[in-house]
């Protein structure tokens, strides 16, 4: 009897444990949805698509909630077809690795303990793009897809604040190169950055720009990566001004689009399909947060404002402050994430993530805002909260919460 009361006592705790964890794991926090100010029928002539996905640990739920000509849908569900906003401006299926040459040296090398290391006034830079296109083999673990090497006229300087470190493994013949704060000796990096690298894919073609900042010098150029007989190609298409950064590289329509800074100011250029510079608009002199494209309409933000730029003609529509946009009732509590912008008949429509912070309870959360706005009038203000109606109070912390949204 005493091993029966055993068993049932150690059943019954791990029914326990496991309805509590199948309860944290996969429960369904519930939507609130009101307006704040306006008529809800202000939305009537868009389509906003949200996505709640209530993760803990590798698990994760879904739920959408839809407003269409003025009416609100919802539905939850274990998977969602709502895809999240990606930065257009690098196509995260290509692998851009950067290599360096003929690296000249102001130091001997110092001997490690399984490597040795040097500092380098300067290297040429060397990249490498590895593209999805073609024919990818396996051979005995080795992996070799398509690629193509490029070298352009850029090269990595130390400065007065940093300064180059190569350093070779004893067993290893290339040599990997660190960035070192010469006034933090604590901070070093590798300066290889795939994601910095701008690179998008028009129909067969892809278009590459490589990043250039304050420890490269040289002129750059736009390449197109084409494929012919399943080998990668590049064409050195026009050159770039060396006084401007390159921030981020789109595609519309068959012509190339950069997010620049020359002389302390963002401008907005375009390109034709061979490189050719079309023409400019100059934004503002803050730096740029956000970008999001719908058709022929691209919505750029800074710090301050929310620009229109309609991409066929280069002119600014319209324009819009931020300060209107992020109103509430406890700023310094709150911080705004933008999910998406759409300019339709003469209106900004705004879905912006909300981060918040309770001091009362401790406690943080993740609400969604929808904005419109028009002629710098507050046309509408609507707010889903995600809310926990349960005895057990799973979603105590709401950090543990994400939405994302994008507009039609």
């Amino acid at each position: 009897m005493k091993k029966v009361r055993v068993f049932m006592i150690v059943s019954v705790v791990l029914i326990l444990m496991s309805t509590i964890t199948f309860a944290i794991l996969y429960h369904q926090p519930d939507l609130e949805y009101q307006t704040i100010h306006g008529d809800v029928s202000a939305l009537q002539n868009i389509k906003v698509n949200m996505k709640i996905n209530t993760q803990r640990y590798e698990n994760s739920s879904h739920a959408s909630l839809t407003f269409e000509k003025g009416n609100m849908h919802t539905n939850i569900d274990k998977k969602s077809n709502i895809k999240m906003m990606k930065d257009l401006s690098f196509d995260d299926s290509v692998s851009v690795y950067i290599d360096y040459k003929n690296a000249k040296a102001n130091s001997e090398w110092k001997k490690q303990d399984k490597y040795k290391n040097r500092t380098v006034s300067q290297a040429d830079m060397v990249y490498t793009i590895f593209l999805p296109t073609g024919l990818a083999v396996y051979n005995n673990q080795n992996y070799h897809p398509m690629n193509i090497t490029i070298n352009p006229e850029l090269t990595m300087y130390s400065n007065d604040d940093y300064e180059i470190i190569e350093e070779l493994y004893d067993e290893s013949t290339n040599s990997i190169y660190r960035l070192q704060d010469l006034h933090d000796q604590d901070n070093i990096y590798a300066y290889s950055n795939n994601n910095t690298n701008l690179i998008v894919q028009d129909q067969d073609d892809y278009y590459f720009v490589p990043y250039r900042d304050a420890y490269t010098k040289g002129t750059s150029h736009i390449y197109r990566i084409y494929i012919k007989d399943e080998k990668a190609y590049y064409e050195e298409l026009a050159s770039l001004p060396e006084h401007q950064k390159e921030l981020k590289l789109y595609t519309y329509n068959h012509k190339l689009y950069m997010i620049v800074k020359k002389q302390g100011d963002y401008y907005f250029q375009k390109y034709d399909e061979k490189g050719n510079f079309l023409k400019e608009v100059k934004l503002s002199d803050k730096r740029i947060n956000y970008i999001f494209i719908h058709n022929h309409i691209i919505s750029i933000m800074d710090e301050d404002n929310c620009y229109i730029v309609d991409m066929d003609t280069m002119k600014i529509l319209d324009q819009c402050s931020l300060e209107m946009v992020e109103k509430s009732d406890n700023n310094k509590n709150v911080s705004f994430r933008y999910e998406d912008i759409l300019y339709k008949d003469n209106t900004f429509y705004f879905v912006a993530k909300i981060y918040g912070y309770l001091e009362e309870t401790n406690v943080s959360y993740t609400n969604m805002e929808i904005i419109a706005i028009k002629g710098n009038k507050e046309l509408y203000r609507g707010l889903m909260k995600l809310e926990s109606k349960t005895d057990s109070q799973v979603y105590t912390n709401y950090s543990y919460v994400d939405v994302s949204a994008n507009l039609e």
